[in-house]
């Protein structure tokens, strides 16, 4: 709320109950509230707590466009460092800490970010890791710690598998 919202573009249906959860595909502007239903609903998806995890993701990677798109300005960047430290509990972070972060921010593009969940095999009761699918993402990672090849991005329906 204190940087006034994010803008996710939803890819799916999402009705859940128990995280009031109710959104339609398409662009949401969302408040705190409205965020975290999306971060929390698991029950609109047959590989609930896998989607889950990766609609977390999404909308931190979100949150990260959102932030580079109004906070483009030294002055913005000033505002954004004092909402990090009114809102966040720091311990052993100086300012110098905020400015080498808020740097190393500047320097990687959002549309760069990848969301990917490491990939797995089984039900929704028994998962167990994709050895094959992952050795390729890790092997694309290893080398310089971009993901370069592996599949990555917004699916445009969630997992169907139970």
């Amino acid at each position: 709320n204190g940087v006034g919202g994010v803008d996710v573009n939803v890819p799916f249906p999402m009705h859940d109950n128990y995280s009031n959860a109710n959104f339609s595909p398409g662009p949401v502007h969302m408040d705190g509230t409205l965020a975290l239903a999306f971060a929390r609903d698991r029950h609109s998806f047959p590989r609930s707590d896998i989607q889950r995890t990766w609609n977390q993701g999404y909308l931190v990677t979100a949150a990260v466009r959102t932030l580079a798109a109004k906070y483009r300005t030294i002055a913005g960047r000033f505002e954004l460092a004092s909402l990090l430290v009114q809102h966040a509990q720091l311990s052993n972070v100086g300012i110098t800490d905020i400015v080498r972060l808020g740097q190393l921010a500047d320097a990687v593009p959002a549309n760069a970010i990848k969301n990917v969940t490491i990939p797995y095999t089984g039900g929704s009761q028994c998962l167990g890791l994709d050895q094959r699918a992952a050795a390729k993402l890790f092997a694309d990672v290893r080398d310089d710690g971009v993901l370069e090849s592996y599949p990555a991005g917004t699916p445009t329906t969630p997992d169907p598998r139970p």
